[in-house]
């Protein structure tokens, strides 16, 4: 019997490491997630005022355009 409870008492701690090491890792893979959900949110707004920028360029380049069609003859 006491060989069994010794078998029970390794065989259960050796569950709780696994587990415990697959909670570090989800802790691990939960913290990487944030830190991509940050970068694409960081992302999306750079894209957003790049295409803000790219939209402000066109209308002064068409701006300009207008301008050189009323100084030819």
């Amino acid at each position: 019997m006491k060989v069994v409870t010794e078998s029970f008492g390794e065989t259960f701690s050796e569950v709780k490491e696994r587990i415990d090491e697959v909670s570090s890792i989800a802790e691990e893979n939960a913290a990487s997630t944030e830190e991509i959900s940050a970068s694409i949110q960081e992302l999306a707004a750079n894209m957003e005022r790049l295409a803000d920028a790219a939209q402000t360029l066109a209308v002064r380049a068409e701006e300009t355009q207008q301008t050189i069609e009323g100084y030819r003859v």
